[in-house]
């Protein structure tokens, strides 16, 4: 996949499910990683800038990619934009047995559209949500032939509260989790895994790659 014919879409299957949350900490990881930005594009127009852990100044701008927040349409605008071959699909799901529900109708519907190779360019990342959730069995349901990565995020204070996300407040879980979800992503995204945004720690991941 060529750098200059790239576009990382991010959607939650939900409202609230943290897709502009991990967006955020995605932008702010390939910035810190030394290496030029992303164009970022916003569905809500404001919203998004609120929680970059960094704001929106970068010194170096790689316009041939884009990273976008889609919002709460994985299933439908998400699912619709992967008939593009230049597309990759981020869908962010809640850690719950609903939000496994939702994210199942999701992956199946990436299935069955016409892209064909849509499930090797998506990722599934499930975001814990406060409170205790045994979904290990809909997580192993989760996994389809040719689906790129799942990975889970653990419940991250620092996430979870509004506002600007300071970074250095970030678990080195979150950090971990970051990262195996930048390795997921195609190399015209990232040529290397960037340093930590909290350090190593424990996560799990499927072949790859934050949520809140």
């Amino acid at each position: 996949m060529r750098a200059e014919q790239l576009r990382v879409v991010v959607a939650g299957t939900a409202g609230g499910v943290g897709a502009t949350t991990l967006t955020s900490v995605l932008f702010h990881a390939l910035v810190s990683s030394a290496r030029p930005a992303p164009q970022l594009l916003d569905h809500t127009g404001g919203t998004l800038g609120t929680r970059l852990p960094d704001g929106a100044e970068v010194t170096q701008l790689d316009d041939r990619w884009q990273l976008h927040d889609l919002g709460p349409l994985a299933a439908t605008a998400g699912v619709a934009a992967l008939a593009d071959p230049t597309c990759w699909l981020v869908v962010v799901g809640a850690a719950t047995p609903r939000g496994c529900a939702l994210a199942a109708q999701t992956l199946d519907a990436v299935a069955a559209s016409s892209s064909g190779d849509g499930l090797g360019r998506t990722v599934l990342v499930l975001a814990a949500v406060a409170g205790r959730h045994r979904i290990a069995a809909e997580v192993a349901g989760l996994h389809r032939p040719g689906l790129r990565a799942v990975v889970l995020v653990p419940h991250d204070d620092a996430l979870a509260a509004g506002g600007r996300i300071v970074a250095s407040l970030l678990s080195r879980a979150t950090g971990q989790a970051v990262r195996q979800l930048l390795a997921a992503l195609p190399v015209g995204v990232t040529a290397e895994v960037p340093g930590p945004v909290g350090a190593s720690g424990s996560s799990t991941a499927g072949r790859g790659g934050p949520g809140a």
